[in-house]
């Protein structure tokens, strides 16, 4: 007779929460019972993080409480600064969702979360480079929060919903790289999917233009490569069907 054994680590609870928290907010939203009219980046952070608040809660012990927040706002240290000083790190930074197992005020595990939803057709929806920057920007201050566990974090997730199909197949600055070898392109192309075969979320140095005229270069440095494999899901909406494209990178656990 197999024996049942429900003490399982941290780690593996939270990666069967947001494993099954993911799946049911994609589920829920192409089925449109979440989300059918809002439609911001806000509204999104918030229904993932409850979800995940509900499904995590069935993973507790007795002496335990699951935990999720919002807009968690940490403060990466001066030696972090220094270490990273060419990549122009801010003393604060705010995470979209942080959740995790805690004991009274003792953290047991924590993970960060980011949450981008890049919307065609909004009037705030930012231009593709910046936000395809953005995008750089949060995968490589959730390596750096997780291999130092600023705040207790153990561990980072990055999620990007979009109706936008460019983030699949259009990497910024490939015609740029071309002409000036400072910039290679920053894109989440799948390398199966993608006509050009480029995997360009491969770890190293890229570049982004000053934020004025004049100034520095703005430059982003992923210690990691991550595999790209995109969902696509068709959603009616209110003239005609959409089409959606959700991604999922995981970044690696800190050592132990």
């Amino acid at each position: 007779m197999k024996e049942i054994n429900f003490d399982e680590e941290h780690r593996s609870c939270i990666d069967k929460i947001l494993n099954e928290s993911w799946e049911t907010f994609k589920r829920q939203f192409v089925w449109q019972t979440i989300m059918s009219e809002a439609r911001n980046e806000a509204a999104f952070q918030f229904c993932f993080a409850s979800i995940i608040k509900e499904i995590g809660n069935r993973y507790v012990k007795s002496d335990e409480a699951f935990f999720v927040d919002l807009e968690t706002k940490i403060e990466v240290g001066a030696d972090i600064i220094s270490k990273y000083h060419d990549y122009n790190i801010s003393k604060w930074k705010f995470i979209d969702i942080t959740c995790g197992f805690k004991v009274g005020d003792n953290i047991k595990y924590k993970c960060a979360i980011e949450l981008k939803c890049p919307i065609a057709g909004n009037t705030k929806h930012t231009a593709f480079p910046h936000t395809m920057y953005r995008i750089y920007r949060d995968l490589m201050y959730l390596e750096i929060e997780s291999k130092n566990s600023l705040d207790d974090i153990s561990e980072g997730r990055f999620y990007l919903m979009t109706n936008d199909v460019h983030y699949t197949n259009k990497p910024a600055y490939a015609e740029k790289a071309k002409t000036d070898s400072t910039y290679k392109p920053l894109g989440l192309l799948d390398p199966l999917n993608s006509e050009s075969r480029i995997n360009s979320t491969e770890k190293g140095e890229v570049c982004y233009h000053p934020a004025k005229e004049g100034g520095q270069i703005r430059k982003i440095k992923l210690d990691n490569s991550y595999e790209i494999n995109w969902e696509k899901a068709k959603i009616q909406g209110k003239q005609e069907i959409e089409n959606w494209y959700f991604l999922e990178i995981k970044i690696p656990q800190k050592s132990e």
